[in-house]
C-alpha cells in the first residue's frame, strides 16, 4: 500500500461495511456517509463519501466519491463547544444575560435575567428589548447594532435638532414585569452562531 494508506476508524466500520453490502446486494443504489478514517500516520480525517452502483462500459460497476470534510467538522464541533460553554457559565453566573436576535428579540436568557426582570422562561421569550431597558428620560431603549459597530450599541437616531440628551437621560434602566423600573449598567457584546451574529447584553 501507499505511506498514505488510511483505515476505516473502528468505531464507524460497522456503519460502512453495512452501506457496501446494501449497495453489492442490489437491495441500495446509492448510499451516502460521513465517518472517520485514521491515515497511516495515525492522523484522523472525515470524509463525507457517496457509492453508488453505475454502468460501466456495459457491466455492473460501483462508484465511490470521497470529499475532506475534516475542517467543516471541526468548525462544527468548536463552534458546538463554544455554545455549551457559553451556556455552562451563563447559567452559573450572577449577572442577567440576554441573547438576542436581529429582531432585538429575547432568544436566550440565563436563570439571573428571570428573577432580574421577575419573567419566567415562557414569558422571556421573544419579548423584544425595548419591553426590558429603556432610557432614564422613558425614550427609546438602546438599540444594538452589528459587530461592524466600534462600539456596538448606540442609541436610536433622534431628531438632529433637538437638544442633546443629558448623560442621566441616557442612563438605562431596568423594567420588571410589574412595570417597575431599577438601574442597570449594560455591557453588549456579539455572538457568532450558525444562523449569523446574535447581540449579547450582560
Amino acid at each position: 500500500s501507499s505511506p498514505e494508506a488510511t483505515a476505516v476508524h473502528p468505531d464507524d466500520l460497522a456503519m460502512v461495511r453495512a452501506a457496501r453490502a446494501r449497495i453489492e446486494s442490489g437491495r441500495s443504489d446509492s448510499e451516502r456517509l460521513v465517518h472517520r478514517i485514521v491515515r497511516s500516520n495515525g492522523t484522523t480525517l472525515w470524509l463525507d463519501t457517496t457509492i453508488r452502483r453505475v454502468m460501466w462500459e456495459d457491466s455492473p460497476a460501483i462508484q465511490v466519491t470521497i470529499i475532506d470534510v475534516t475542517q467543516a467538522h471541526l468548525a462544527e464541533y468548536r463552534l458546538q463547544e463554544s455554545e455549551e460553554m457559553f451556556r455552562v457559565i451563563a447559567s452559573t453566573a450572577h449577572d442577567a444575560i440576554l441573547m438576542l436576535n436581529t429582531r432585538m428579540e429575547v432568544v436566550y436568557w440565563n436563570p439571573a435575567a428571570e428573577q432580574m426582570f421577575g419573567y419566567d422562561a415562557s414569558e422571556l421569550a421573544r419579548l423584544t428589548l425595548d419591553r426590558l431597558v429603556v432610557n432614564a428620560n422613558h425614550g427609546p431603549s438602546p438599540t444594538v447594532t452589528e459587530p461592524a459597530s466600534p462600539t456596538g450599541v448606540q442609541a436610536s437616531p433622534a431628531d438632529p435638532g433637538a437638544a442633546k440628551p443629558s448623560r442621566r437621560d441616557l442612563e438605562p434602566c431596568g423594567v420588571r414585569k410589574d412595570g417597575s423600573e431599577f438601574p442597570v449598567d449594560v455591557t453588549t457584546s456579539t455572538a457568532v452562531l450558525r444562523d449569523g451574529w446574535h447581540p449579547v447584553l450582560f
